[in-house]
């Protein structure tokens, strides 16, 4: 269902989408930063255990312990600021607090790393229904790109390019290259920049109010938000459009 705050037809010159949860399905097994998830501490788990021929720890309750409060630490201090923290940082604050050298710190850091972005690019994908929106969108005409909160730009373009999406993006902006995070105006300022379009002449896509729709508004974009169910009508009415599903976007690109 689509709910439009719009009573005249816009005529968008590009449209920017929010990456995961809005044209990536994430699924269980997904090490993302979400620890409050039920099934974080598993995704987790099955990360761990393929470095423990690293280093042993890796098989220990004790570093998924210090994992996820430097997980919860951080992800207070990004909500915060607004700024992105590494990935790989992530990782090497843990294994300080646990009292490795700092030669392990930095060899298995990247090792971590490495066996993260490939459990992002294992456990999520592009859903056909985005690939389908994507590219009616470049039929129209219109600049298309992703603006992304992720601590990891190159864990992103793993699942666009592994999905045959990210030849049809004309930019993807991630936080971990920015050093931004939406809803600050800089990330979306380096997109709108990168694309040569004004804010008025751009339409944001996400499912997150306070990245995806406030943020975008904040600079005079437009706002879908992709949201299941009803939302407040506080909220509603800061959005341009409430999008039940990705494909609601269609009447408002035609």
């Amino acid at each position: 269902m689509l709910v439009s705050q719009s009573s005249s037809p816009r005529n968008y010159r590009a449209v920017l989408f929010d990456a995961f949860r809005t044209l990536i399905e994430v699924g269980v097994h997904a090490p993302m930063m979400r620890v409050d998830e039920p099934t974080w501490r598993s995704a987790m788990s099955r990360v761990f255990a393929a470095l423990v021929p690293e280093h042993p720890d890796f098989g220990t309750e004790r570093l998924l312990d210090s994992f996820e409060a430097v997980t919860r630490e951080l992800a207070a201090t990004r909500r915060q600021s607004q700024r992105e923290v590494p990935l790989a940082y992530r990782y090497e604050l843990t294994f300080r607090r646990l009292g490795w050298s700092e030669r392990d710190i930095r060899t298995l850091a990247d090792r971590a790393v490495q066996v993260h972005r490939a459990a992002i690019a294992t456990h999520c994908r592009v859903s056909p229904e985005a690939s389908r929106i994507v590219h009616y969108c470049r039929s129209l005409g219109m600049r298309v790109g992703v603006v992304s909160n992720f601590d990891d730009a190159a864990s992103v373009n793993a699942v666009l390019e592994k999905d045959h999406l990210h030849q049809q993006l004309d930019i993807v902006v991630v936080s971990a290259d920015v050093g931004w995070r939406k809803p600050h105006p800089a990330i979306f300022q380096r997109a709108l920049a990168g694309l040569g379009v004004m804010p008025k002449e751009s339409l944001f896509v996400g499912d997150s109010f306070e990245e995806d729709v406030r943020g975008p508004r904040s600079i005079g974009m437009d706002a879908a938000w992709l949201v299941p169910g009803e939302p407040p009508e506080e909220q509603r009415l800061e959005a341009t459009f409430c999008l039940s599903q990705l494909s609601d976007l269609l009447p408002v690109l035609r």
